[in-house]
């Protein structure tokens, strides 16, 4: 028996509010007369240096999306230089253009032209050589027509003595008039002398277009030589615009400057004269890529532009954010003194409601505890009396509900059980029609062995294997794997395996039957389902196998003595992809002792418990390993090592397997 005093809850409720309450205005008060006199302090220090972190975020922002926009710019200039390298290492896939006709290297607004380094050099000997590389404009022409904002001209020289560009004109100017002496010029010098894209230092461009940077990038002969000299001219106003567009408040500043500390300014535009002589900041360190210095009541935050080795440097007065640091404190002293009135306030308001309302809330409390014991018991007929439409009144509706779904529960969980176990056997039986619909006599002859099994991930499953007859010499082969699992997916694999079959059954290769069914089931697919096939022909007679592969595995092949290897043949899409696809047909020949390892995605992708693939590789170290072992223990083998593999995981996905030895002809 509990000798303790007896507390009622009221009694208590009100203690514990009171304590709470005076606690809390006592630790408020103390808390907040010692946090003023550091508060202040603490706001200018937080201020300031959340404004050194901003600053640095916004500046390395700015260098970091102009870097990127330059990386595009590098990018396009390499893959440029590759295709001048690809049109001079394989001159034998390239027409020779019709120098005479406009049309023939003029792409719309852009013109393809070229000169000679000097006087000296013979055009006739020249001729050729522009000819066949007036075959860049084609290929130029995507990438500079979407960036023609930035893009000013395109071009590229060789040792040889020969440069083309590629750009708008206004017209076409005849090549043995024109020379231009590029040899000496610093922007070959540099792109003969580097090893990837690289830019030059900024200039004003001569035909007033304002601030231009130009990348070049080497050009490699097949040997690995420097043979030319691959360049790209740029306008960068834009860009330079976009990285001083900062508002840092009054009294703010940014520049940049090059790689020398030399100030870019597009004011001298026309004139040549881009740059001053004034560093951003006298202390910053040459050899600093990026920070925040303070000086003379300014912040300095700079950082660079790697790219191109530009510096963008912004200046804050400190003041900025000082002012903002007192206005704080000043607000906090007055919240202070509010939050301490409003709290001595609330406190009176408590104490007098918990006293006049404890009674009231405590009653129905104890009346709900004694109905949840009747529900507790098993009396789910009780019903708790709900006393109002308030939190313990929400509490008594849900002992009650709880009582009803208790009920209703207890009711659907019988049928519940009695439908999951009628489903259940349904299941069972579709799985055996569908295992049924595999063949299973696999035949044993002179001329071929044949093994294949099939093992769904679910109840049913959307895998099939199947091989027939087609006549006396002629050997049937699928493999496919529909999308899905489950119910939809056997259903439209039943429809796949009865069309492939049927259309076998009439003249064409594998292509023309696999375009056939895919058609048909393009016509009526409402649920969006496709299959992967690989259908292959056999002639006994002569182990040549025509086989086409819509969208499947690649097979598996091995030459009698050797190892097994993937086939890489022709990969089409699915069937039911799409309607009126062409499908190709391979020839494979078999020898006899030859064997072929058909299977589907399951076998590759099965999950182990340490979240790898099982992998094409380890698959063919398997087959490997056990190479000449007959059709059904290599496929024994083969399950066994991937339910090895994948543990107590359930299986990703069906998976299904065909081994085939070809004997060679029987006698």
């Amino acid at each position: 028996m509990d000798t303790k005093k007896r507390r009622p809850i009221r009694a208590r409720i009100m203690k514990i509010v009171l304590a709470i309450a005076a606690a809390s205005l006592a630790i408020t008060s103390l808390f907040g007369i010692i946090s003023m006199l550091g508060i202040q302090r603490t706001a200018e220090n937080a201020l300031t240096g959340q404004a050194k972190n901003n600053l640095a975020d916004i500046i390395r922002e700015k260098t970091s999306l102009a870097g990127l926009r330059l990386q595009k710019y590098s990018e396009i200039v390499s893959e440029f230089a590759y295709t001048v390298e690809e049109i001079d290492r394989h001159r034998e896939r390239y027409q020779h253009l019709d120098l005479d006709s406009m049309d023939t290297y003029d792409t719309g607004d852009l013109v393809f032209s070229y000169v000679l380094a000097s006087e000296e050099y013979d055009w006739d000997s020249f001729r050729d050589e522009a000819a066949l590389f007036a075959n860049v404009a084609q290929r130029f022409y995507p990438a500079v027509t979407d960036n023609r904002n930035i893009i000013e001209t395109t071009y590229f020289a060789f040792d040889s003595g020969i440069m083309f560009s590629f750009d708008a004109q206004a017209g076409s100017v005849p090549p043995e008039l024109m020379y231009y002496n590029y040899f000496d010029t610093d922007w070959y010098a540099l792109g003969k002398s580097v090893d990837a894209p690289t830019f030059t230092e900024v200039y004003n461009d001569s035909f007033g277009r304002g601030l231009t940077i130009t990348c070049v990038c080497p050009i490699h002969s097949e040997a690995g030589a420097v043979i030319g000299v691959m360049a790209m001219d740029m306008g960068i106003t834009d860009l330079y615009d976009y990285i001083l567009d900062l508002d840092l408040g009054e009294g703010s500043s940014a520049v940049i400057s090059d790689q020398n500390g030399n100030i870019i300014s597009p004011g001298g535009v026309g004139t040549g004269d881009i740059v001053g002589g004034d560093r951003p900041t006298p202390d910053i360190p040459a050899d600093s890529d990026s920070g925040i210095l303070v000086r003379e009541n300014m912040y300095f935050a700079y950082d660079t532009i790697n790219n191109v080795g530009w510096r963008l440097c912004v200046r804050v007065p400190q003041s900025n954010v000082l002012v903002l640091a007192n206005s704080i404190g000043e607000n906090i002293v007055s919240s202070i003194i509010i939050f301490i009135l409003f709290f001595m306030i609330i406190l009176v308001t408590v104490v007098i409601v918990v006293y006049e309302f404890s009674e009231k809330i405590t009653k129905p409390i104890i009346k709900l505890t004694e109905d949840a014991g009747e529900i507790s018991s098993g009396d789910l007929d009780h019903r708790a009396e709900i006393y109002g439409n308030d939190e313990v009144g929400d509490l008594a509706r849900g002992f009650n509900e709880m009582a009803v779904s208790l009920q209703e529960h207890i009711s659907s969980l019988t049928a519940l059980t009695a439908e999951k176990e009628r489903i259940s056997a349904e299941l069972n039986v579709a799985a055996k029609i569908q295992a049924d619909m595999m063949p299973k006599n696999f035949p044993r002859r002179g001329d071929f062995s044949l093994y294949a099994s099939m093992t769904p991930a679910k109840e049913v499953g959307g895998d099939f294997y199947d091989f027939f007859m087609i006549d006396e010499n002629r050997l049937g082969l699928v493999m496919a794997d529909v999308s899905g699992k489950g119910v939809p997916a056997s259903l439209f694999m039943i429809i796949a395996k009865t069309l492939i079959k049927i259309r076998t059954t009439a003249p064409g290769t594998p292509a023309q039957m696999l375009r056939d069914v895919n058609n048909t089931l393009c016509a009526d697919n409402p649920s969006g389902l496709f299959v992967t096939v690989w259908l292959g022909i056999l002639t006994l007679s002569t182990g040549e196998i025509i086989c086409a592969n819509a969208g499947h595995e690649y097979p598996v092949l091995r030459h009698n003595g050797g190892d097994f290897k993937l086939l890489e043949t022709e990969h089409c899409p699915p069937l039911a992809a799409m309607e009126d696809i062409e499908f190709e047909d391979e020839t494979i020949q078999l020898s006899p002792g030859d064997e072929l390892f058909l299977y589907t995605d399951g076998v590759p992708e099965a999950k182990g418990t340490d979240g790898t693939r099982f992998g094409t590789g380890k698959m063919l170290d398997i087959l490997n390993r056990r190479n000449g072992l007959p059709p059904e223990e290599l496929l024994s083998d083969m399950k066994k090592n991937i339910d090895e593999f994948a543990g107590d995981l359930d299986p990703f996905d069906d998976i299904t397997m065909l081994g085939l030895i070809w004997h060679g002809k029987s006698k």
